[in-house]
């Protein structure tokens, strides 16, 4: 009876949190080293390995939360993190002007700044004063090709998967056009913005957390995204929480003629920190 009870209990947890109680997942138990035979791009003699993170499962209103610890960091020094922000904006679109390879090296640009300003969030959370030019901390050789190599392999899965899910959204809309009369013209593009919709929803689960568990925890590229994907799947309610408020900080900045964005986007930024720190419980005076 005890262990008919035992195996009953393990088929009630999720599956995510079932992955993270046996090695057959991850290949090792929560709390020891990251193993680098789970990522190629990993040296085992790595000083940044810490603890492998372990995914925790919040409330809804944690998505909130994220918001609020966030701006508790932007208003200790405003003015450096609007100026950092700034510099993000000037930086990206230079980036993108860059010729062929604009859009690619936009996104790896973007990726290690992002990575950047999460160290500079936990500076200021160890008591630590902001300093602007942990924008660029990101560009550090520790850092940056782990980064690096976790964005390039994200744009790389998604330029195949976007080719196939477009493929099958043309399909799908011109069968959908062959039987149709033109004033049905929309709803046969459905299934294509359906699609369209899934896979920018699947890249955003792969990438949020990503940047900030390479930088705060040590995991390899190709981990972070895993390990990304896990938290997110784990936490869809605070997630979607999380995206009413950014809605509402939209439109509360459009309504301000786009001045509310110069304090949005910092608290925006900085709550990729706040998030990984809740989620994944990454004391913020972990320093390295």
């Amino acid at each position: 009876m005890p262990c008919r009870a035992r195996a009953l209990a393990r088929a009630m947890n999720s599956a995510d949190d079932f992955c993270y109680r046996h090695d057959a997942w991850l290949g090792f138990a929560p709390g020891t080293l990251v193993n680098p035979e789970r990522d190629p791009f990993l040296d085992p003699a790595d000083p940044l390995l810490g603890p492998q993170p372990v995914v925790q499962s919040l409330a809804i209103e944690a998505g909130v939360t994220w918001w609020r610890d966030a701006a508790d960091i932007v208003r200790l020094d405003p003015l450096r993190w609007i100026l950092s922000a700034v510099i993000f904006v000037i930086v990206c679109a230079a980036t993108v002007l860059i010729p062929l390879v604009g859009a690619l090296a936009l996104h790896v640009v973007q990726t290690v700044m992002i990575g950047g300003l999460c160290l500079g969030c936990r500076d200021v959370e160890a008591g630590r004063p902001f300093e602007v030019g942990m924008i660029f901390a990101g560009f550090r050789s520790e850092y940056l090709s782990r980064l690096a190599l976790m964005a390039l392999t994200l744009v790389a899965a998604f330029f195949v998967l976007f080719l196939v899910a477009g493929m099958l959204g043309v399909v799908i809309t011109l069968t959908e056009f062959n039987v149709m009369n033109q004033l049905d013209a929309l709803p046969a593009l459905l299934p294509s913005l359906l699609i369209l919709t899934l896979v920018l929803t699947l890249f955003l689960m792969l990438y949020w957390f990503a940047p900030a568990l390479i930088v705060l925890h040590g995991v390899g590229p190709i981990e972070s995204l895993r390990l990304s994907f896990l938290g997110s799947l784990k936490n869809i309610s605070p997630m979607l929480a999380f995206g009413i408020v950014g809605l509402l900080a939209l439109v509360l900045g459009i309504l301000t003629a786009g001045f509310g964005f110069l304090l949005i986007a910092p608290v925006a930024i900085a709550t990729i920190y706040t998030s990984t720190r809740s989620v994944f419980a990454l004391p913020a005076s972990d320093a390295r």
